[in-house]
């Protein structure tokens, strides 16, 4: 335990976390209640995971990212009562938090509409790109594949690492709405290309 909170205390510095706190609201999954994909809670740890992947260095997981922003969002949440119950009193309460600032867009619970139905435009213009994007990732998934499999020395993992960069390099130059559908496209698509690969 006690190496646990030593683990955190060394990463989880001030401009980590405010890292996070951008990255999250660049993500409104995790915290617009009117978002299409807000109650996906595995949309929601996929996110948590992409943060760890990108900012991680292989030092925190998806989980200890989700940990972190419920801690600093409980925060919020109780500064917030505080400042309304002393506003209710007409007094001024004085917050000195460091990430007060970076964390006001979860006290605009209501965007505007106009947010609303651009999510919902971009998603609709992305939905329709989806299926070339997922063919044409798809495909060159195939080819390394077949690459890996036609070379006689197997114990060469680093075609291995090649296609595993390949892969989430492409669906991390994606939002991740996108990623996350592309992904189920592709496992469709591969097991289908897959089973033509070893037939032949």
């Amino acid at each position: 335990m006690a190496l646990d909170l030593a683990k955190e205390e060394v990463f989880w510095t001030r401009a980590m976390t405010l890292r996070l706190v951008k990255f999250i609201k660049s993500k409104p999954t995790i915290w617009n209640r009117k978002h299409s994909k807000y109650s996906s809670i595995m949309h929601r740890d996929q996110i948590y995971r992409q943060f760890a992947f990108i900012y991680g260095n292989n030092k925190f997981t998806g989980e200890d990212v989700k940990d972190q922003w419920i801690r600093i969002r409980t925060t919020f949440v109780g500064l917030m009562k505080r400042l309304k119950a002393s506003k209710a009193k007409g007094e001024t309460y004085n917050i000195t938090w460091y990430l007060w600032d970076a964390c006001s867009f979860l006290y605009k619970k209501d965007p505007p509409k106009g947010n609303d139905r651009k999510i919902k435009k971009e998603q609709g213009n992305a939905s329709d790109n989806v299926d070339a994007t997922c063919h044409n990732v798809a495909n060159g998934l195939v080819n390394a594949i077949r690459g890996t499999q036609n070379d006689v020395c197997y114990g060469d993992d680093t075609k291995y690492s090649n296609l595993t960069r390949y892969v989430a390099g492409k669906l991390y130059q994606m939002s991740s709405y996108d990623a996350a559908r592309i992904s189920c496209k592709m496992l469709d698509f591969l097991n289908l290309e897959m089973n033509e690969v070893i037939s032949i």
